[in-house]
């Protein structure tokens, strides 16, 4: 800009530009767009003349989350001369890692019970218990050690329905504000599935993941058995405060959703979620802006929904069956070789047939 650091310096601070952050998006297919605008304006509901959001009372976000050991970047403040650390690793397929599963819903206020639920339904780990293969100066061979499983489609379902606490609780429990009546359980709780490449439909994703994610890396984790108890005390240690900022912060991206036709292309709103409390607002539910639920609707109404909704069936099918073959390549044993290191098994894993002449 042909200007001095210092002239550049005082323009930043008096808001002549700003610094801006982009961070990749999932490419948005017009299906996919199409998608995401009808799940937000479903969600948009007239209340005594005015558009409002759903309070979001009667869902439980599931999702998962892989926890490593240590982060590949890290930032480090040095004294003048003082030697950054060098950090080294042969892979970063070799970091050790864990996946979990989390459940959260909306914190509320119960009167019956006169107590607070914190939102946070259970958070459980896809690990086993195996005995160690070789000796090592940390333990000797056979010595019960974790290790982390292969999560497949049979594996997270079976996680899902088959613990005592099991997420679709939360899901059939709903609670009447009006007369601060218990109401029935429902024996068939539904499953909605997120429109795909929607990360920001997800209340996790929106920076509950971020947060637990901070807490665990402060633990410094060397083991399996780290990253489980450090995420674990990260998981009881978020307020319930955090996770209810993040339910508006859905709210408002959905807003966003509507406003854009159905793309990505927007900053998440920031609302000062925080003084907003302090002073009692905002509550339960978000005011719509009339004029974008109107275009929201008008948008939708011109488009052939039924085409691109098969449209997307093609592209989820073709998404599964890449995701499967990456599954499998997961799953791959690595063997030692005296050549380059790795064998692999790429003709049995594409389960083709070749014929040697």
């Amino acid at each position: 800009m042909g200007l001095p650091s210092s002239t550049l310096h005082d323009y930043f601070k008096r808001g002549v530009f700003a610094k801006y952050s982009s961070n990749a998006k999932p490419l948005l297919t017009p299906a996919n767009q199409a998608t995401r605008l009808k799940w937000a304006l479903d969600f948009v509901h007239n209340v005594d003349g005015e558009l409002v959001f759903d309070d979001l009372m009667d869902y439980v976000h599931v999702d998962e989350k892989w926890f490593f050991m240590t982060r590949v970047k890290k930032t480090y403040y040095l004294t003048p001369g003082e030697k950054a650390p060098h950090l080294t690793c042969k892979s970063k397929r070799y970091i050790k890692k864990a996946m979990f599963l989390f459940a959260v819903a909306r914190p509320r206020w119960y009167p019956t019970r006169n107590c607070w639920f914190d939102g946070k339904i259970g958070t459980w780990h896809f690990t086993k218990i195996v005995p160690a293969k070789r000796t090592s100066r940390n333990r000797p061979a056979g010595h019960p050690v974790m290790e982390p499983v292969s999560v497949t489609r049979d594996v997270y379902r079976h996680r899902r329905q088959g613990h005592s606490s099991d997420p679709r609780k939360m899901a059939i429990y709903t609670y009447n504000d009006q007369d601060s009546a218990r109401q029935c359980w429902c024996p068939t709780p539904r499953f909605l599935l997120l429109p795909p490449n929607s990360p920001d439909l997800n209340v996790l994703d929106l920076g509950f993941f971020r947060v637990i994610q901070s807490l665990q890396a402060a633990h410094h984790a060397m083991t399996v058995e780290d990253i489980v108890s450090a995420t674990l005390a990260a998981w009881n240690a978020v307020e319930s405060s955090t996770l209810g900022r993040n339910f508006t912060t859905l709210q408002s991206c959905c807003q966003e959703i509507i406003r854009a036709g159905g793309n990505n292309n927007f900053k998440i709103p920031h609302l000062g979620k925080s003084k907003l409390m302090a002073h009692g607002k905002p509550g339960d539910v978000l005011l719509c802006d009339r004029s974008v639920w109107a275009d929201g609707c008008a948008m939708l109404g011109s488009l052939d929904f039924n085409s691109l909704m098969r449209t997307l069936q093609v592209e989820v099918r073709q998404n599964l069956d890449f995701i499967e073959l990456c599954s499998m390549m997961e799953d791959l044993d690595i063997k030692e070789s005296d050549d380059d290191g790795l064998t692999l098994d790429v003709v049995d894993i594409l389960q083709v047939e070749v014929n040697s002449e």
